[in-house]
């Protein structure tokens, strides 16, 4: 029996097919990658200790001078590099009392994400700690440090 030798040549059309699809895929995986390191720059530069940077911190017990503001409760010693940031911003008339109803709450359950968070974290109320963001109370205010420090996606005030 003779074999029959049959080179398969590809017609043109179909390489210049398979050339265009590769580009387009490489064009399409260059820009994920860059996307990808641009939101870890973004959350990098978003660290927290550059928001509350000169903001002064209390342990839940103590007081600030002024008692009306806005005010964020944290937690000591978390990692602001995880996507999950422990923070509620709250705006309070009284301080010291607001401070001891959201303990309160904390404690009675009533802040089921909070209380789960500090369950997982084995971390207690001596944890908590407090910072002033404002000396006064002003709503858009309160939407700005809610959407500077992506609370309400990233934290309590969703």
């Amino acid at each position: 029996m003779k074999e029959i030798n049959k080179s398969s040549n590809m017609p043109a059309w179909a390489l210049i097919l398979i050339i265009i699809l590769f580009i387009i895929g490489l064009i399409v995986s260059i820009w994920g990658a860059a996307s990808v390191f641009k939101l870890k720059n973004n959350l990098e530069n978003n660290d927290i200790k550059k928001i509350f940077k000169n903001k002064e911190i209390i342990k839940y017990e103590n007081g600030f001078k002024n008692e009306s503001g806005i005010y964020a409760l944290i937690f000591n010693n978390f990692n602001s590099k995880e996507y999950f940031w422990p923070i509620l911003i709250f705006e309070s008339t009284k301080f010291s009392q607001s401070a001891l109803e959201i303990i309160d709450k904390i404690e009675q359950k009533k802040y089921k994400n909070i209380e789960d968070y500090m369950q997982e974290n084995g971390l207690n109320k001596t944890d908590i700690r407090f910072i002033q963001l404002e000396e006064n109370i002003d709503y858009e205010k309160l939407k700005y440090w809610i959407k500077k420090t992506k609370t309400d996606i990233r934290g309590f005030n969703k």
